[in-house]
Order: C-alpha cells, then sequence, then structure tokens
C-alpha cells in the first residue's frame, strides 16, 4: 500500500497533467487531518454519541438542511474563522461534545478548511476524518482496507500549509511505516518523531490565532494521542462511526 501526505489538494497523490487524469488515475483511501479543530471534534461528537456528523459548505446550507430534521435532534455546529455562525447552536470545540449535549443528534456541521477540502474528495473510493485522537484506529482501518494507494490530507488553512496537520498526518503515517511512504509522507513522519512536536504546535499560527479569539482550551484536547477508537467514514453525505 502507497502512503501519501498531501498539502491542502488531495488530488496530489500521482501527479499527472490536468485534475481529470488525477481523478481518473486515483482509486484508493483519502484520510482528512484538521487538528485545529474539526478532526477531534467531529471524533469526540461520535464518540460520546451522535448518530452523524453531516458536512456543509456554508452556514446557510446548514441552516437549509436543518429544516429536513425535526428541531430536537439537530445541532447546528460550525465556525467561519474560528467565530460562532448567527444561529448555530455551537462552535467545533471539543469540550462542547459531552455526551449530555450531542447523545442521540444528528450534527450539521460547516468548517473553513475541513468541509471545504471534503467536498473536493468525491474521486476516492472512502473518506475518513482522523487526526491526533484516533490516529491508531484510523491506520487500523487504513491497513485494513484493500487498496492501492492512501492520501492523508493535511488540510491546511486555504492555500496555506498548517504545521500542526503536517504532524497529525506524520502521527498516522508513524503507524503506517511498514507500507510504501512517498518523500511527503516521510517529511510528516520526521515532523511528528520530533521530540518537541507539541511546543511547536501549541505556538503555530494557528494555534496563536485560536487563542487569540478565546479558543485556547480547545488546544491540549486536540492533540490527545489515541483517546478515541472511532473512525468517522463519510457515507451518504453523512459521517458516520466505526470502531477500530
Amino acid at each position: 500500500m502507497r502512503v501519501h501526505v498531501a498539502f491542502n489538494d488531495p488530488r496530489q497523490p500521482s501527479e499527472p497533467r490536468s485534475v481529470a487524469e488525477k481523478t481518473a488515475q486515483f482509486t484508493g483511501a483519502v484520510a482528512l487531518v484538521d487538528v485545529f479543530r474539526s478532526s477531534a471534534t467531529i471524533v469526540e461528537a461520535l464518540d460520546n454519541g451522535a448518530l452523524s456528523v453531516v458536512p456543509c459548505s456554508s452556514p446557510e446550507q446548514a441552516i437549509e438542511i436543518k429544516k429536513k430534521y425535526g428541531e430536537h435532534e439537530v445541532l447546528l455546529c460550525g465556525e467561519q474563522w474560528g467565530v460562532t455562525p448567527k444561529g448555530f447552536d455551537l462552535n467545533i470545540s471539543p469540550r462542547d461534545m459531552e455526551q449530555s449535549v450531542v447523545n442521540g443528534k444528528i450534527i450539521i456541521y460547516c468548517s473553513t478548511n475541513l468541509t471545504r477540502i471534503l467536498a473536493t474528495c468525491n474521486f476516492a473510493e472512502t473518506i475518513i476524518v482522523a487526526g491526533f485522537t484516533n490516529a491508531k484506529a484510523a491506520a487500523r482501518y487504513l491497513r485494513g482496507e484493500d487498496v492501492d494507494n492512501v492520501v492523508i490530507v493535511a488540510c491546511g488553512v486555504h492555500d496555506m500549509i498548517a504545521l500542526e496537520d503536517v504532524v497529525g498526518a506524520g502521527a498516522i503515517v508513524n503507524e503506517l511505516s511498514n507500507e510504501d511512504l512517498t518523500d511527503a509522507a516521510r517529511l510528516a513522519l520526521l515532523a511528528y518523531r520530533n521530540p518537541e512536536w507539541k511546543t511547536h504546535v501549541l505556538n503555530d499560527r494557528v494555534a496563536t490565532y485560536l487563542k487569540k479569539i478565546g479558543f485556547g482550551e480547545d488546544l491540549p484536547y486536540c492533540i490527545r494521542e489515541n483517546k478515541s477508537s472511532i473512525v468517522p467514514i463519510y457515507v451518504d453525505g453523512r459521517l458516520v462511526p466505526i470502531v477500530k
């Protein structure tokens, strides 16, 4: 199995000449890593009993989707550049995904980065969400899939690389280190194996911004390693949990 880490663009693995060729040539699994804060939040919500997480591209779309469900079983959860959209129930804080809040609920979810990247991944056979909190479980799932290629996407911030996502991708690569690693995967692995990675990640640009807008307490939650055996998998427009 070939393991690649893509920085922002999940169609990087084969490097052909056009987007059409990229889509045609790739068959495999994609793991989306958005450490601050989507990966941890989605895993935490499903771990604490949420029925599913429905990703969408904008707050407006989220509000329209909510109309299809009963008022008492749905939560609107999201952010735009870290700020809770008007009318939403929750920001994307993993600390808010308590069992008493999310158990038995459907979560309509939008974010600045992960849901944007997810919308570009319709070429993949399988799409999962992963990060520090479920790295081992995600690796076990990927190893069990009968695919030739795995692309771990360090989602970043729009067109910029985010250090925490590269290191988070490296945590998953670390569990797949006996596979065929591309140089990009090895680069992420080196970042993760740096003994000072936590210090660097907790003080990088995204972490600094989140502290500034009042979400600094989320950061330690997002880098807890292997807290969960839940792997969110994208099926029929929803992220649902499997346990590995």
